[in-house]
């Protein structure tokens, strides 16, 4: 299998220069008669609003089994182990396989591992379970993203990840607030009811995830999918090295893509320490109690909402590669100003604008990918992009706390003027910053594809 990268290459510079730049009007209309899209979509739906759901109900388990909050740090570590061991390989399996099917099955494992949950009597049976789930999980996201474009016309491909990106940060919202509901109800009333003991706690969330699953799983088989000339069942260990060869190169080869893809890790990188100095932040900066911060967090939600919505229509007046940048950009300096402006009503009003613009840049970024990279491909690609998406933020949340403590009280002297600086509040500024020069280096690309281009002419 051969894939003309220059061809691909020099497709996507003509869309990202404007040279195509008639963008046309998203036809929300056309989605919802799209009736593979329509299986897939409310597939994923149910099944994020039962995997976020799940996310407190997994802690509550490890915590009571093991009372440790090691133990609970310990699961998370799990769940990111996947994409370090396996990442590379992915993409492969992805390009080769029957995507349909991969996802069929992936649903299905993940359902019968979730219900194997409510009957572990170990914190490390539980990390294997989740260890497992990941890995499902990782093959599982890049077959339904490089499957979008097999069902979904190209005219409408905006549309459609604008429409999954949104469903899935309001199933987050929604799952997870409803599964510490049902944990608390189920804990106060039904515990007491000999029928339902073993459904005390977390299970009752456990079978409840598991069965999203499964919805998803038989929703998935209803899709139709035209015949891809790639899929071979057949992998030995050469066609896998030579597949990893291919995308590597593939993504050497193509700046665009590449820059796009590490733009959206140096997001993530930067916007994730938020993540694990806000609690802290609006505690002991804004001084508005640690309890605020989930406000904070729910205003974010909504603004990735705003923005995965929106950037359909800015999207036909800006050119993508602009709105793309332009958007990194955004995030990164809201990000900034959250950190700098220490009252609790402009914490609000960054969150929302920080929210609005990761929401477009993550629709953009999907669906340039889609648009620019061939179907052969475009699994190894999207394994890729999963894989360090989950890297930068592991590493963000384990990097910035420490890093915090390391600068929090330390003195910069400019001149005859000394401050001290608080640990918490830089290291925020750090990661805008990241994001922020992430932002200028996806805006310089352009320069690049002129140029490539006028030397071709």
């Amino acid at each position: 299998m051969t894939i003309d990268i220059k061809k691909t290459e020099n497709k996507s510079l003509n869309l990202d220069l404007g040279l195509n730049s008639n963008i046309q009007e998203n036809k929300w209309g056309e989605i919802f008669r799209n009736r593979n899209f329509l299986l897939l979509w409310m597939g994923q739906a149910v099944s994020n609003f039962g995997d976020w759901m799940i996310v407190p109900a997994l802690i509550a388990l490890v915590y009571r089994i093991s009372g440790s909050g090691f133990a609970v740090g310990t699961l998370m570590m799990f769940k990111i182990l996947p994409a370090l061991l396996f990442g590379s390989f992915i993409g492969v399996f992805v390009d080769r396989l029957n995507r349909k099917w991969t996802m069929f099955f992936c649903d299905t494992i993940r359902g019968l591992l979730i219900i194997s949950l409510p009957f572990a009597q170990s914190p490390f049976q539980i990390y294997i379970i989740t260890f497992l789930m990941e890995t499902f999980s990782l093959l599982f996201m890049p077959a339904k993203d490089a499957t979008i474009p097999n069902i979904v016309d190209k005219e409408h491909l905006i549309a459609a990840n604008s429409l999954s990106y949104t469903t899935s940060q309001l199933t987050m919202i929604i799952g997870l607030g409803f599964g510490s509901t049902i944990i608390f109800i189920v804990d106060k009333i039904w515990s007491h009811l000999p029928l339902f003991s073993q459904l005390s706690g977390p299970r009752a969330v456990f079978y409840i995830d598991a069965g999203t699953f499964f919805i998803s799983a038989i929703m998935v088989t209803l899709i139709h999918i035209g015949f891809r000339k790639s899929a071979n069942p057949n992998i030995n260990y050469l066609q896998i090295r030579d597949d990893l060869k291919e995308g590597f190169l593939f993504l050497k080869d193509n700046q665009k893509i590449r820059s796009m893809i590490l733009s959206i890790g140096a997001a993530v990188l930067g916007g994730g320490s938020l993540y694990s100095l806000g609690v802290v932040f609006t505690d002991q900066v804004l001084k508005v109690g640690s309890n605020s911060f989930n406000f904070i967090l729910t205003v974010f939600a909504i603004g990735t909402l705003i923005g995965g919505l929106s950037c359909g229509y800015f999207g036909r007046h800006i050119s993508r590669k602009n709105l793309f940048a332009s958007s990194i950009l955004i995030f990164g300096l809201a990000l900034v100003l959250f950190a700098v402006i220490t009252y609790y009503e402009f914490a609000i009003l960054f969150s929302v604008i920080a929210g609005i613009a990761l929401g477009s840049l993550s629709v953009i970024g999907y669906t340039t990918i889609q648009e620019n990279v061939s179907d052969e491909i475009r699994g190894r690609v999207f394994a890729a992009l999963e894989t360090i998406l989950r890297v930068s933020l592991i590493l963000s949340l384990t990097i910035s706390g420490a890093l915090a403590d390391v600068i929090d009280g330390r003195n910069i002297k400019l001149g005859q003027f000394s401050f001290g600086l608080n640990g918490i509040q830089a290291t925020l500024v750090l990661g805008g910053i990241i994001v922020i020069i992430a932002g200028f280096s996806a805006l310089s690309q352009k320069t690049e594809y002129r140029r490539q281009i006028t030397e071709d002419r």
